[in-house]
């Protein structure tokens, strides 16, 4: 009769494994309930406004409200008021909420110098709200018809292109005041493949600045120093609803940067900082700014 085999065992660096590997099961599967925990908790407040305002004799100035979007959207985006008093309730909750915050931390030059300029109440709604940094609702009165004389399909080499592309040109330098010896350019890939174009072709000769405080301006921050590799790079960054402070940049160095932040909503409040005498190159991502804010196509 044969001998039975013997029982497989396990070493101890075999056993340490697999109880590190449960450890690490249990730890993942622990952390699942609390992001699932927590996703159902901000469900629940998102149902219903959670701001109890505290009533007091102190004035609210226009200045609380400096950094009302971006960083703070999240206080006030679930609350859609019907009636006036529940807008008023709605920007007292805001309000507060933001003076607290700004209570507790300091701001950069830049943005205290947004607190100055005035806030104004928009007098009207607009009909569709939707709007994002990404697609967007049809501007109204849009509909299928405006591709009834499209050259689609056409190469752009073809006459009808070639005369297309001409007039996008004439109709941007004229609505934006394009001076005569500025060269215009359409290129593919949107405005990713417009940036990237020119830093791709004119980043290197000098240092470069980089200005960032949201997703777009952080991705060509990312292009400089991981894609070209450059090695003279100054990052400029700020927090979501925050400027960084601009006027820190150098005139004889290139800069980079997000005219108009639209993943944190939040814009440069002007172009004084960039010097007329720079001898430094200005790329100025301004996709979402040129046709509506001024000065956009001036930087």
């Amino acid at each position: 009769m044969e001998a039975a085999p013997p029982k497989p065992t396990m070493d101890d660096a075999t056993r340490a494994r697999i109880a590190a590997n449960k450890a690490a099961a249990l730890k993942k599967l622990a952390e699942r309930k609390r992001k699932a925990e927590e996703r159902k908790r901000k469900t629940a407040e998102a149902a219903e406004p959670q701001c109890e305002p505290e009533w007091t004799d102190e004035p609210l100035m226009e200045d609380d409200c400096r950094l009302g979007f971006g960083k703070h959207a999240e206080k006030t985006a679930s609350w859609v008021y019907e009636n006036e008093e529940d807008y008023a309730q709605w920007v007292t909750c805001s309000m507060l909420a933001i003076r607290q915050s700004l209570a507790r931390r300091s701001l950069a030059p830049s943005a205290r110098a947004l607190s100055a300029a005035a806030v104004e109440e928009p007098l009207a709604k607009p009909d569709s709200p939707n709007f994002s940094s990404g697609p967007c609702a049809k501007r109204p009165g849009w509909s299928p018809a405006v591709y009834g004389s499209a050259p689609v399909g056409r190469s752009h080499r073809s006459s009808i292109g070639k005369a297309r592309l001409k007039e996008a040109i004439e109709k941007t330098r004229s609505v934006l005041g394009v001076p005569d010896d500025y060269r215009i350019g359409v290129v593919p890939a949107s405005d990713t493949g417009a940036i990237e174009m020119a830093m791709w072709s004119m980043l290197g000769e000098r240092p470069v600045d980089v200005c960032h405080w949201e997703s777009f301006g952080k991705t060509w921050f990312g292009d400089v120093t991981n894609q070209l590799k450059l090695a003279d790079v100054t990052e400029f960054n700020a927090a979501y609803g925050e400027l960084p402070d601009l006027a820190a940049t150098r005139k004889d160095h290139d800069v980079v940067f997000t005219f108009n932040g639209t993943t944190s909503g939040v814009r440069v409040p002007d172009l004084d900082w960039i010097a007329d005498d720079r001898t430094g190159l200005t790329f100025n991502d301004a996709t979402s700014a040129v046709f509506a804010m001024d000065r956009a196509g001036q930087g």
